[in-house]
């Protein structure tokens, strides 16, 4: 795989070198870790753009399987509220 062209967000790419030092990490190890966040974010959806499709089980209001299923598609052009996370 060809390494991203990394480019600095602004304001990161007018810091002086003492504002580097302040920050507890280099320029180049910044760039590093952008660079890796660009490569992994490539396969994101866009901005605005729809989100992919799955299913997934409703759960009861006690958190228990019901074996009942939502499809995201089932809501479109309806307000819905995405929360990923882990609860444990």
């Amino acid at each position: 795989m060809a390494e991203t062209k990394v480019t600095l967000p602004e304001p990161m790419a007018n810091l002086t070198p003492t504002q580097w030092v302040e920050m507890g990490i280099s320029q180049a190890e910044f760039a590093e870790r952008w660079r890796i966040r660009l490569e992994r974010n490539l396969g994101a959806p866009e901005i605005g753009s729809l989100a992919p499709d799955f299913n997934l089980e409703i759960l009861s209001s006690a958190g228990e399987q019901t074996g009942k299923k939502f499809r995201l598609s089932s809501a479109r052009g309806q307000p819905v509220g995405l929360i990923f996370g882990s609860y444990t």
